[in-house]
């Protein structure tokens, strides 16, 4: 894979899961009563994101055709990830029903 353009997916990935531990930080604070934010402020945050990380990933795979679907599952550690992201929703979603 492209030196390149495997460094900027994995700073895509390093993003992401910085958020997500931020997200996972600013729900437990929540939960303990130690900060208090607006009801939708974790969503519209989790929408800016999104409008920051879906434009950025098509502009790697129009900057990089080389990298294709194929070769980014071909590296272990984005298809690990890949596998983990989900099962950090699934999980996320059942926490918040457990605490709500």
């Amino acid at each position: 894979m492209n030196q390149e353009g495997r460094r900027k997916w994995y700073g895509v990935v390093i993003f992401v899961i910085l958020w997500l531990v931020l997200d996972w930080a600013v729900d437990i604070l929540e939960f303990y009563q130690i900060i208090s934010t607006p009801p939708y402020f974790m969503m519209a945050v989790a929408i800016i994101v999104g409008v920051l990380v879906f434009p950025y990933l098509y502009y790697l795979h129009k900057k990089h055709p080389e990298l294709t679907q194929k070769e980014l599952h071909k590296d272990k550690n984005l298809r690990i990830f890949m596998y983990i992201l989900p099962l950090y929703f699934f999980a996320r979603a059942i926490l918040s029903a457990i605490f709500q």
